[in-house]
C-alpha cells in the first residue's frame, strides 16, 4: 500500500543501520513514503565514506553500530560541514535513551531521536519536519 504522502519527491536520504532486516523494513518504509533516493550503509564508516561521496539531506542512523557508532558519525558529518554550506539533518535510531545518552546526542550534532520500533506515522512526520521543500 504506497501512499505517496506529498513528501519531497527526491531528497538523498542516508541510513546507517548494521542490523540487515532493520535496514530493510526502514528502505521499505522510506520507499513507502515518497520516491526518494536511499542509500543504506551497514556500518558507520560506509555511511561515512557515502557522506563524503555525495552528502545526505537527511541521516537516520542507529547509534550503536561496529567500527563507528552514530555519535562518532554525527560528529564527523558536522565538522566536515564547517567547510561547506550543506547542513545534514542527523536522526539517531536506538531502542533506549537514557537522559545521558540524549545530551551527548545533542552535544555530537544529532537533531533527532527516534526510538525503535520506528512506526511509519513517525517517519512520516520527521520527513515532513525536514525535508518540506526540497523537492526536485
Amino acid at each position: 500500500m504506497s501512499s505517496q504522502r506529498n513528501l519531497p519527491s527526491s531528497p538523498r536520504i542516508l541510513v546507517a543501520e548494521d542490523h540487515p532486516v532493520c535496514a530493510l523494513v526502514l528502505k521499505n518504509d522510506l520507499a513507502e513514503l515518497g520516491a526518494f533516493d536511499i542509500a543504506v550503509c551497514d556500518c558507520g564508516v560506509s555511511a561515512w565514506r557515502a557522506w563524503l561521496r555525495a552528502p545526505a539531506a537527511l541521516l537516520i542512523t542507529d547509534l550503536n553500530m561496529p567500527r563507528m557508532d552514530g555519535m562518532t558519525l554525527a560528529r564527523a558529518i558536522r565538522a566536515a560541514e564547517v567547510r561547506t554550506s550543506h547542513r545534514t539533518v542527523i536522526a539517531a535510531l536506538t531502542a533506549s535513551f537514557t537522559p545521558t545518552q540524549r545530551m551527548h546526542c545533542a552535544q555530537s550534532g544529532i537533531d533527532e531521536l527516534l526510538l525503535k520500533p520506528l512506526e511509519l506515522g513517525a517517519l512520516e512526520a520527521l520527513l515532513k519536519r525536514h525535508l518540506v521543500g526540497q523537492r526536485a
